[in-house]
C-alpha cells in the first residue's frame, strides 16, 4: 500500500504517457526491469508525437517504437547494442553511444547526455518515500530532492 503522502503522485500509466511532449528525449529502464505496461501505453501517444528520442540500455522486451510507423516520430539511442536494437542501429534508425556502464550516471547528473524524463519500474513507496529498485539495479540513482520533486508512480 502507498503510504498517504505519496498518493497523490500515483499515475496510470495512460496518465504518464499523456505528460510525452513533442521533442522529448527520455530514458527507459532497463532489462530485466523495463517498464512494459507503460511502454504499451506510450505506443499509441509516440505514433502521434514528433521528434522524440527514447534513450535505453537493454531492451529485452518488445521495442515498437523501433517499428513503422514510428520511424518518422522517434529516435532511438542504445548504450548497449541488445538484440532487439541492433537492426535499427545497423539501419540507420538509431543509434548507438558507446560508453562504460559506470559512467552513465555522471552523464545523466552532469548533463552530458541530457534527458527530460526517466520512466523507471520500482516498487511502491515505503513511509520515508523510499523505493526498491528491484531486479534490474544498475543505473537509476535518485537522490532525495529528486524523489520528492519528480517522482510518479504507477
Amino acid at each position: 500500500m502507498v503510504p498517504e503522502k505519496y498518493r497523490n503522485k500515483v499515475k496510470s500509466p495512460d496518465a504518464i504517457a499523456e505528460i510525452i511532449e513533442p521533442g522529448m528525449r527520455f530514458f527507459l529502464g532497463s532489462g530485466a526491469a523495463e517498464p512494459r505496461m507503460l511502454i504499451k501505453a506510450l505506443n499509441e501517444k509516440i505514433m502521434y508525437t514528433e521528434d522524440m528520442e527514447i534513450l535505453n540500455i537493454l531492451t529485452l522486451g518488445l521495442t515498437p517504437y523501433d517499428q513503422e510507423p514510428f520511424k518518422k516520430n522517434v529516435r532511438y539511442s542504445a548504450l548497449f547494442i541488445g538484440p532487439t536494437i541492433r537492426d535499427a542501429v545497423q539501419q540507420g534508425r538509431g543509434d548507438y553511444i558507446p560508453v562504460f556502464l559506470s559512467e552513465i550516471p555522471d552523464l545523466f547528473k552532469k548533463h552530458r547526455i541530457k534527458i527530460d524524463m526517466a520512466i523507471i519500474s520500482v516498487g511502491p513507496p515505503d513511509k520515508y518515500g523510499f523505493c526498491s529498485y528491484g531486479v534490474n539495479v544498475d543505473i537509476e540513482n535518485v537522490t532525495e530532492a529528486d524523489r520528492e520533486a519528480y517522482t510518479e508512480f504507477v
